[in-house]
């Protein structure tokens, strides 16, 4: 990707998929994800706030409050200090309250070796995030292992780093008629819940080239082949391997970016 600078104007629309976002945020259903970075030693904390009080003025798409507006729901810059790093004591996803958060839309938090980013979708997709999370992990890392970095990198982005804040579903937008098509209900999970809205992490650990090389003999990309393992699962967890009358059916996001030639920082994904 070619990295192209970007500032946020005084105020600015959401994209079209993050209008959805803050009208159905609950308790149970936050909208917020996680993508961690595990490094090979335990997290200063005072650096990782260092990293994040330097990177977050220069990543305009992130340094935003959300505010309502008489229709719809619109981003203004934020000009509070960065949020508050602190280490991880509660359940992951929780619902982001911006009013305990000084207004931000996405928190940082580590555990040992780990940096965890959590954003409320409204931000951005998995990639825009992912984004950030490594220009801060690289921050840090200029913080913690100075001796490791050139004069030069103290205030540089990565190479392949966008700021594009662009709306790529309305640059993108073409009117056109719509087939219709009709589906069947769907297979829906049911079982016991986890107390007080918690939600259960399960770590896995496995080698990519060993995977790849599983997918490959398929025929089929890692993604395809993680997909049908959980619907297999699905069938012989749930189903105990009997026929089901209903679909399984999984919501897949898929990244735009690569078919629209678009590097922006927000979201830009389709589900299947």
């Amino acid at each position: 990707m070619v990295r192209k600078k970007e500032s946020l104007d005084a105020w600015q629309k959401l994209d079209n998929t993050a209008l959805l976002f803050p009208v159905i945020a609950n308790e149970t259903n936050t909208n917020v994800y996680r993508i961690t970075a595990v490094l090979k030693e335990q997290v200063d904390a005072i650096l990782l706030q260092h990293a994040l009080d330097d990177l977050l003025p220069r990543f305009p798409s992130f340094n935003v409050l959300m505010r309502q507006g008489v229709f719809w729901y619109y981003f203004e810059k934020n000009i509070k200090r960065p949020p508050t790093v602190y280490e991880e004591n509660d359940y992951p996803c929780r619902r982001m309250e911006a009013a305990a958060n000084r207004g931000f839309l996405f928190r940082v938090t580590y555990f040992e070796d780990r940096i965890h980013l959590e954003a409320f979708h409204v931000l951005a997709d998995g990639m825009g995030a992912l984004t950030f999370l490594k220009e801060l992990v690289y921050a840090y890392l200029r913080l913690s292992h100075p001796e490791a970095f050139g004069e030069e990198e103290e205030d540089s982005f990565s190479e392949d780093t966008s700021l594009n804040t662009e709306d790529s579903y309305v640059r993108n937008f073409k009117k056109a008629h719509v087939s219709t098509y009709s589906t069947k209900p769907a297979l829906n999970l049911t079982g016991e819940k986890f107390y007080s809205n918690g939600l259960g992490v399960i770590h896995a650990f496995m080698s990519y080239d060993a995977l790849h090389e599983v997918a490959h003999k398929y025929d089929c990309s890692v993604n395809v082949y993680l997909v049908s393992l959980l619907l297999y699962s699905i069938h012989q967890a749930y189903l105990l391997g009997s026929p089901s009358r209903r679909p399984i059916v999984v919501n897949v996001p898929v990244n735009l970016r690569p078919y629209y030639e678009s590097v922006t920082t927000r979201n830009f994904f389709v589900m299947v």
